[in-house]
């Protein structure tokens, strides 16, 4: 789910705002966009990351 969560915002959000860098060039409210959507991807990869690990330690605790 987290996986999905990273793709979607990745294809609806980051990539819309590095097109329009490429449009416009250097715009503070596109960058500050593009950092939320980076800080939105970094949770859903991190959240992720987590439930594997979890997963993991209870597999090797069997």
């Amino acid at each position: 789910m987290s996986g999905i969560g990273a793709l979607l915002s990745t294809v609806a959000w980051a990539i819309p705002m590095h097109n329009r860098l490429d449009d416009i060039g250097q715009d503070p409210a596109t960058i500050s966009s593009l950092i939320a959507a980076n800080g939105v991807r970094t949770a859903f990869l991190t959240a992720g990351a987590l439930a594997l690990s979890w997963c993991a330690v209870r597999l090797i605790r069997r």
